[in-house]
């Protein structure tokens, strides 16, 4: 039986990758499709073009980040501690959009800008058969044209980007690199959850070494994995001496619990790891080996292997400016956003 705390960490884990396709929502558009945005979002003449973060000077605008919300979650109370947490989480985002961006034209791999005008073009036409121009379309989707210009860049180079190298040979790489990912590989895992204390460091480690002190204990026999479970678990698994089930990597657990349970072997216990649930441990008890070819896999491995084309090209961006210690300057965000 999955518990309350399983449901809790689906629901995140489904909310993250939510987040991160609306922040890349031009990741598989075609090059000549519109922007969509939520007819609902406030107006260039008020707050909305409040400026929550610049990249390289190049503004983010707060609007931007909440009709992006607006689509994702309809109606979410501007006030909540939740929709704070989603505009936070949403900026950082786009962010590496941004910085994916960058990167894509230092490696000559983007759009020029008589590819970024002809794509204009071909929305003005579009638009002229909707009787419409583009100055009402930037109006009613209350981005300016620098806005629309940085998008259609976007979506022109990430596709020119994904048609060079996401391609079968790739994926069967990936698949061979990651194969208990894919393959419809079952961990049963057990944990031990103790309570978290973020707000202050000092109970924190305290918490840590209680939990590296239990993993001794566990490793050396001096007390079971299930015994342990049931004596400092605050999860209700540890009622069953932490029996959390048989999982599989794209299941129901977030990326950070099924990466580091497929990453242990049988009778293996993890090292303590930090979640907002509080700090895990984990063992795994048993592994069944799929039996899914790639193919079979497709649709999960594109998706995988775009987010981790995504990744590489964000995280060497940041390391070239880290490198030429810019990174500091060249992302400045809103106090109000941090």
């Amino acid at each position: 039986m999955i518990s309350h705390f399983h449901n809790l960490m689906r629901f995140h884990s489904y909310q993250l990758f939510c987040l991160g396709f609306v922040a890349c929502v031009l990741l598989h558009t075609p090059t000549e499709a519109t922007i969509v945005v939520p007819s609902s979002a406030t107006t260039a003449s008020d707050t909305a073009r409040e400026i929550a973060a610049t990249v390289n000077g190049e503004p983010i605008y707060a609007s931007a980040i909440d009709a992006q919300i607006e689509l994702l979650i309809p109606n979410l109370d501007r006030k909540s501690a939740r929709y704070q947490k989603l505009r936070c989480d949403l900026l950082a985002k786009t962010i590496d959009r941004y910085l994916a961006l960058e990167y894509l034209h230092h490696s000559k791999i983007a759009a020029s800008n008589d590819d970024i005008q002809l794509a204009i073009i071909r929305l003005e036409k579009r638009l002229k058969l909707k009787q419409q121009s583009l100055a009402d379309y930037l109006h009613e989707q209350n981005i300016s044209r620098a806005e629309l210009r940085h998008r259609m860049d976007w979506q022109i180079s990430w596709n020119r980007y994904l048609n060079k190298y996401l391609s079968d040979t790739n994926l069967q790489k990936y698949f061979t690199d990651y194969k208990s990912q894919f393959d419809g590989t079952t961990s049963e895992i057990s944990q031990i959850l103790l309570a978290s204390h973020p707000a202050d460091p000092a109970k924190q480690k305290i918490t840590f070494d209680h939990a590296n002190q239990i993993i001794r204990d566990i490793r050396s026999n001096t007390i079971s994995f299930s015994t342990a479970a049931k004596k400092y678990s605050i999860s209700p698994t540890g009622q069953t001496g932490g029996l959390v089930g048989s999982i599989k990597y794209q299941g129901s657990m977030p990326l950070q619990f099924s990466d580091i349970a497929f990453a242990l072997e049988v009778g293996e216990v993890s090292v303590p790891f930090e979640s907002e649930f509080g700090i895990h441990i984990l063992r795994c008890n048993s592994i069944k080996v799929g039996t899914r070819t790639w193919q079979q896999a497709r649709p999960q491995l594109r998706e995988a292997l775009v987010e981790s084309f995504f990744r590489f090209l964000v995280n060497t961006r940041r390391k070239m400016l880290k490198d030429e210690n810019k990174l500091g300057k060249h992302i400045e965000i809103n106090s109000a956003w941090q």
